[in-house]
This record gives C-alpha cells, structure tokens and sequence, in this order.
C-alpha cells in the first residue's frame, strides 16, 4: 500500500519514470517473499505501473483505480468485486471471506 501511494504522488508530480522505478522496486521485494498473495499483488503492482506509465493513462482512469486499490490495502477490506480495468483484481479477493463470495457467487445468477 505504501509503494501505490508513494509512487502516486510521483504521478500527480508528472514524475512517471521515478513512480515506475517505486512500483518495479515493490514487485521486486514482493515477489522475493513467496507468499500466497505474491501473485496477486504482483498483478496489482503491474496494473498501478500500466496506469502510472504516462499523463494520459494517469488522467484517464489511472489515478482513480491505484486510489481505490491503495484504499482497499490500507483498509485490508474490498468493497467491490467488480473488475475495472481489463487486469483481473485478483487482489480483490485477499480481503473476501468465502461467506463472502457466496453471496457474490448468488448475487450474479
């Protein structure tokens, strides 16, 4: 969470390069964890780098969607299943009970 915010703030500076270098730097130390959620973390370090590469990415729905996952991380709780972009969020799921995904599971049928 803190790298999205860090590299963020980078991004609303117009520094995309340094906010990339934040991002790569954080997929680095998260993939040498090994955790059950290196996957999806990775997957959602890869989307924030997507969306922090340029203003226009940044300006069109870049800066909302790293938002709202930083938010999602801090809180360690997701408030929406829906996926936003074109990436699968598997990190949605981190913060989903399986009770949870029951009544997700229901709510689509």
């Amino acid at each position: 969470a803190r790298a999205l915010k860090e590299a963020a703030q980078r991004s609303d500076e117009g520094r995309h390069d340094d906010a990339q270098k934040v991002i790569s730097a954080a997929e680095q130390k998260v993939r040498s964890k090994r955790t059950r959620n290196c996957n999806a973390m990775t997957l959602e370090l890869q989307d924030a780098s997507a969306r922090m590469a340029s203003l226009s990415s940044w300006e069109h729905g870049g800066r909302a969607e790293v938002a709202d996952a930083w938010h999602m991380h801090m809180l360690q709780r997701c408030t929406n299943m829906s996926d936003s972009s074109s990436v699968s969020k598997e990190s949605k799921r981190i913060y989903v009970s399986s009770e949870q995904s029951s009544w997700i599971a229901k709510s689509r049928r």
